[in-house]
């Protein structure tokens, strides 16, 4: 075999040139067609803003941010809200159930806000469950939120009375400077009574977020996936590379340059 075989395989004097030409708008054609059959999908997004005070060497620190951030993922897909985002567009004529919701779905965090986002082929559906969604999380939120109100308080409480056993400026303060035994055993068994109530309820929430409003989401103007043009594209480029494959796999070409 001669060292400039890969320079004659796409000379312009052997029939290469046509041959790869030809596959690639056959690939191309192939996309075309491709983009009848899988139609594209459109992705929604409405946002849930949030708040919560970052204060240094104070009572809500970035870690504390990232757990409440958490918290909230972790609901993103509450089996009530979901389930209600399903009857609300079964009764529209919309057949969906949880595991399509599920593969449709998805959520991000941006700083402080939660960006719900739902995929589909209409854009208008996916516009419609993006905000359905949004809107039940924030009901869902606000609804647990006096919870971790009651619960942030209770735990505060603790807190404070620890501070005045064990902190000296702290016992200077009218909080520990009116406190005795008894009245401690008194708060110290009512905020624990607190916690065992309404922690489950709270979701875990805590007072130092703000549950925000909703953001609504637009209806979608561009696809995000199976666009005609993006199919088209890669129809080219999966031509281009059996093209190339084709030429150099053809027995007489490899005998010719053998």
């Amino acid at each position: 075999m001669t060292d400039d075989f890969p320079i004659k395989l796409l000379s312009p004097k052997t029939y290469s040139w046509f041959v790869l030409a030809l596959i690639m708008i056959l690939g191309a054609l192939f996309g075309w067609a491709m983009s009848y059959l899988l139609p594209p999908i459109y992705e929604a997004r409405a946002i849930l803003t949030g708040n919560m005070e970052i204060v240094r060497n104070g009572d809500v620190t970035e870690i504390m941010v990232d757990s409440q951030m958490t918290v909230l993922g972790s609901h993103v897909y509450n089996e009530e809200i979901v389930q209600k985002v399903i009857e609300n567009e079964n009764y529209l004529g919309n057949p969906l159930d949880f595991e399509e919701f599920k593969r449709n779905a998805s959520f991000e965090r941006q700083m402080m806000n939660t960006v719900l986002k739902y995929r589909d082929h209409d854009p208008a559906i996916a516009q419609r469950i993006a905000n359905a969604w949004a809107d039940e999380f924030r009901a869902l939120l606000l609804e647990a939120y006096p919870y971790g109100i009651a619960v942030s308080a209770a735990r505060n409480t603790i807190v404070k009375i620890n501070n005045c056993q064990k902190n000296e400026n702290a016992q200077k303060l009218a909080f520990c400077i009116a406190l005795n035994q008894d009245e401690e055993k008194k708060l110290i068994k009512e905020a624990q009574a607190v916690i065992a109530e309404k922690s489950a309820q709270s979701l875990g929430l805590t007072s130092a977020l703000s549950i925000g409003e909703v953001i609504p989401a637009d209806q979608p103007d561009e696809p995000v996936r199976f666009t005609r043009g993006r199919l088209i594209l890669a129809g080219t480029l999966i031509g281009f590379a059996a093209g190339i494959m084709t030429i150099e796999l053809k027995p007489s070409r490899r005998q010719e340059h053998a």
